[in-house]
Parts: C-alpha cells; sequence; structure tokens
C-alpha cells in the first residue's frame, strides 16, 4: 500500500500567532535604541570626572528649568528642585577641582533659587500628603475651609515663581551656568597624570557617612530639628553615592541605595509633620472650623510621627550593617 503524502497544513499570519513574548520583542525592536552612559572608572582623573559631572547636571538643570518656565506645576517643580540639589551636591564634592572659586559662587546663586522652589514644594506636599488624606477623618467642612486657604497661597506662589525663573537674575544666572560648561566643562583637557576619581570618591563619601553618622546619633530624642539634619547629611550622601556609585560592585551598591532611599522617604515624612506645624502658628487659620481641622491634622500625622520614629531607628541600622557602609566608616 503506497503510503499517501499529506499536505502542509496552511500557515496562519503571523499576526494571528504571534505569543506575548514574541510582541514584546516586536514592540522593543521598534523603539529607539537609548544611548548608553558613559560607565564611571576609577582610574579616571579627577578633574575629568568633574567636568564630566558638571556638564552633565547642567544639563539636566537647564532641561528642568525650561520645563517648570513653561508650566509651574507640582512634577515640574519638583523636577528642578532635584536637578538643583544634585548640580549642588556636585559641585559640592568637586569644589577643589573647579578654579578660581566658581563652584562656591554657583552654589550659592543655586541654593537661593532651590529655596524659592522649595517653599512651593512644601505647599503641594501639605495639601496633597498632608491634609487631602485625612478629608473624611477631619470632617469635609474644615478640611475644605483649610484646602481652600492652602491653594489659594499655592496659587498665589505659583505665579510668583513664575516669575522668579524668567527674571534678570535668573536669566544671568541661566548664562552663566552655558558659560561654565562651555568654558570649563567641555574644554577641560586629559592630564597625563595625577589624582584617580576612586581614592578622590572613597574620602568624599567617608566624610559624608561620618557626618551622617553623628547625626543619627542625636535623634534619640525628640527633637524634630536632629531627623531634620539627618535628612539633609542622608540626602547628600546619597546624590554624591548616585554618581560615585559605578565604583561599587551592583551586589554591594544596590541594597546600600535601596536602603537610604527607604530611610530618606521616612526622614521625609518627618520634615513634612515638621513643617506642617506652622499651620498652628498661622494667624489666617484663626477659624473654628479650620482650627480645629488644623489640630486634628497635626495630632493624626504625629501620632503616626511616633512610629515612623521607630521605623527610622530601625532602618538606620540596617543602612549601616550593609557592605558599602562598613567600608565608608572605617578609617
Amino acid at each position: 500500500m503506497t503510503a499517501v503524502a499529506r499536505a502542509p497544513k496552511p500557515k496562519k499570519p503571523a499576526t494571528a500567532s504571534v505569543t506575548g513574548r514574541a510582541r514584546a520583542k516586536r514592540v522593543v525592536a521598534k523603539k529607539p535604541a537609548r544611548r548608553r552612559k558613559k560607565r564611571l572608572r576609577k582610574h579616571v582623573h579627577v578633574r575629568v570626572a568633574a567636568a564630566q559631572a558638571t556638564s552633565g547636571c547642567i544639563k539636566a538643570v537647564l532641561s528642568a528649568w525650561t520645563r517648570v518656565a513653561r508650566d509651574v506645576q507640582q512634577e515640574t517643580v519638583h523636577e528642578f528642585r532635584v536637578a538643583l540639589r544634585t548640580l549642588r551636591v556636585v559641585l559640592h564634592i568637586f569644589r577643589t577641582v573647579i578654579p578660581s572659586g566658581q563652584a562656591d559662587e554657583l552654589r550659592q546663586a543655586l541654593r537661593k533659587l532651590a529655596e524659592d522652589a522649595g517653599h512651593l514644594r512644601d505647599l503641594d506636599v501639605l495639601i496633597d500628603d498632608i491634609v487631602t488624606p485625612l478629608r473624611k477623618s477631619a470632617g469635609p467642612a474644615g478640611v475644605s475651609a483649610l484646602l481652600a486657604a492652602l491653594q489659594r497661597e499655592r496659587t498665589v506662589a505659583r505665579h510668583e515663581f513664575a516669575s522668579i525663573v524668567e527674571n534678570e537674575p535668573a536669566r544671568d544666572l541661566r548664562q552663566r551656568l552655558v558659560d561654565f560648561d562651555q568654558q570649563w566643562c567641555r574644554a577641560t583637557e586629559v592630564p597625563d597624570q595625577g589624582p584617580q576619581v576612586g581614592r578622590f570618591a572613597r574620602r568624599d563619601l567617608r566624610r559624608r557617612w561620618r557626618r551622617l553618622a553623628k547625626r543619627a546619633s542625636a535623634v534619640a530624642g525628640r527633637n524634630p530639628q536632629t531627623l531634620h539634619e539627618m535628612r539633609k547629611a542622608l540626602k547628600k550622601l546619597r546624590y554624591a553615592f548616585e554618581y560615585f556609585a559605578p565604583l561599587w560592585p551592583k551586589r554591594q551598591r544596590k541594597p546600600f541605595l535601596r536602603r537610604m532611599q527607604r530611610l530618606q522617604s521616612q526622614l521625609g515624612y518627618a520634615n513634612d509633620v515638621r513643617n506642617a506645624g506652622k499651620l498652628a502658628e498661622r494667624s489666617d487659620m484663626a477659624n473654628a472650623a479650620v482650627g480645629f481641622t488644623v489640630g486634628f491634622v497635626l495630632g493624626t500625622h504625629n501620632e503616626r510621627l511616633e512610629r515612623t520614629r521607630t521605623l527610622i531607628a530601625k532602618n538606620w541600622k540596617r543602612l549601616a550593617a550593609t557592605d558599602v557602609a562598613r567600608s565608608l566608616a572605617k578609617r
């Protein structure tokens, strides 16, 4: 009996049989390739590292500046503040490398701008993270009156900040940043020999870690200012470490960064509650309904802050136990 060859089954259209994984590959393939960031190497000369880091931060500030000038909203203000803070930290790290005291001059000018943005950011947090979540618990009448007062203040602050980022001193500062990027950052030549960024980074981070540890040792008391000082020291360490992180193995730097981010979040909440305490001192909050709401809001968050203090102490110990922290704590 002769075997009859079976006709092959017609193939289905490719689009009808694409699996989820294949579909994902096809979608990814259409995306433009992203440029890889240059990896920091420990043998790079400090001056070259300073020029690269400062130039990148200046570009980030100018980009965020353009966005916030176009539309002053919570997200754009936050991005602008982060960009300003990162540049200020980088300028402080490499202040001994950048010539003629230019780093300190730029940092002072950027600090004033960051303070103006900080006031607006504090209002955003107060409205969205402190008061609004308690709308149901505190009663709609008091919360509505309190939010209305705060939102009016935020509207005024946004208009003022929009004019600040576009006034003559601001335009002058932007031009100074552009000139500094072109005249020093991009014009820096690669020296034949000299101090390497690896040793430089460890010295800088060890100093920042010792400052943070000193602030953390003072948190046992109930003074809100000590938590604020610890938060500032942690933020400066984190921004510096994020730049120098490639100098550490991935298995060491990832837990360290994760612990820092968690601790910073808890310290940030403590600082938000501290700032919210200023509501009780304001004369425009004297209305009976608003006054009751302010008291309820502050009482609720101060109660939560007591639990947060316990978490801060616990997470500080976990951060100090990481490999990176132990290496930075060594003399």
